[in-house]
C-alpha cells in the first residue's frame, strides 16, 4: 500500500518530509516478536512463555485498573458482571502469574531431564490460562465505550 502525498507533506523548495518514514518506523518495527515454534523443547517454550508473561502481567493490570476506575460509568444492571471481571484480573494480577512466573524461574534455573515432565504440566497450565485470560479480555470490550466514559462539564 503506498502512500498518497498531499500538498502540505513538501516544503517550498518541493522537497518533502520524511514523517511518513518516521511515523511508520516508530508504529511497526521491523521485527517483530518472534513466534512459538511448533516443536520446540520443552525448555524453549518455557522461555517463550517467561516472555508472554511480562506482557501479560501489563496487559492484566491495565484491565484491572481500567475496570476498578470505570465501573460506575456503567449501568448499574452490568455493575455484578464487571464486578466479578474485576476480581478475576485481581486474581491473575497478585496470584497466578506471580506463581506461575516463581514456577517457570525454578525450573528454568535447574533445567535438566527430570524437569521435562514439571516443564511439560506447566506449559499446559500456562496454556490453559493464556486461554482464560484471552475469554476475560473479550468479556472487557463490550462495556469499554461505557468504562471510557468522562463528563466534560
Amino acid at each position: 500500500m503506498k502512500a498518497t502525498w498531499q500538498f502540505s507533506d513538501q516544503t517550498p523548495s518541493g522537497r518533502r518530509f520524511r514523517r511518513y518514514e518516521k511515523v511508520r518506523g516508530a508504529l511497526f518495527p521491523n521485527k517483530p516478536r518472534p513466534g512459538l515454534p511448533r516443536r520446540a523443547p520443552v525448555t524453549e517454550r518455557l522461555v517463550y512463555w517467561q516472555d508472554e508473561l511480562r506482557y501479560w502481567q501489563l496487559e492484566v493490570i491495565f484491565f484491572h485498573s481500567l475496570l476498578h476506575m470505570g465501573i460506575f460509568n456503567c449501568k448499574p444492571d452490568s455493575w455484578y458482571r464487571l464486578d466479578y471481571l474485576r476480581q478475576a484480573f485481581s486474581v491473575y494480577e497478585h496470584e497466578i502469574l506471580p506463581d506461575i512466573k516463581t514456577t517457570l524461574e525454578n525450573i528454568l534455573a535447574g533445567t535438566h531431564n527430570r524437569n521435562e515432565l514439571q516443564g511439560k504440566t506447566l506449559q499446559q497450565e500456562i496454556e490453559s490460562h493464556a486461554e482464560a485470560l484471552k475469554k476475560l479480555k473479550i468479556e472487557v470490550f463490550p462495556y469499554l465505550s461505557e468504562l471510557l466514559y468522562t463528563p466534560i462539564w
